[in-house]
């Protein structure tokens, strides 16, 4: 449930296009978060490096493995989780995924 309020209270914000030629079908994520008890809440460049930033939560007290999926650049990783716990992951360029602080420092 606190995803779903989460996806209600903040919604996405979605920009219109014209239609146009290119590569990407009508819909598509740019990242999906697997179990539901797990919330996204940041995704981000890395604030030193071409890294990509993933902070999620867990939301209902179970402890839960998180499978981040990127799908334009096919890419899957996963990682523990403890309840209730606050993770900060960082994934490489090359697919290297890392936990990290909030300060993004292993």
């Amino acid at each position: 449930m606190p995803r779903r309020a989460w996806e209600f209270n903040l919604p996405f914000i979605a920009r219109l296009e014209p239609a146009h030629r290119g590569p990407l079908g009508r819909s598509g994520a740019m990242a999906e978060l697997e179990p539901e008890n797990l919330v996204g809440t940041v995704i981000k460049l890395a604030e030193k490096g071409p890294d990509l930033v993933f902070r999620l939560y867990e939301s209902e007290g179970s402890p839960a493995k998180a499978i981040i999926r990127l799908p334009s650049e096919k890419l899957r990783r996963t990682v523990n989780v403890a309840p209730w716990e606050i993770k900060t992951v960082r994934i490489s360029r090359s697919g290297k995924a890392r936990e990290v602080n909030l300060l993004e420092r292993p």
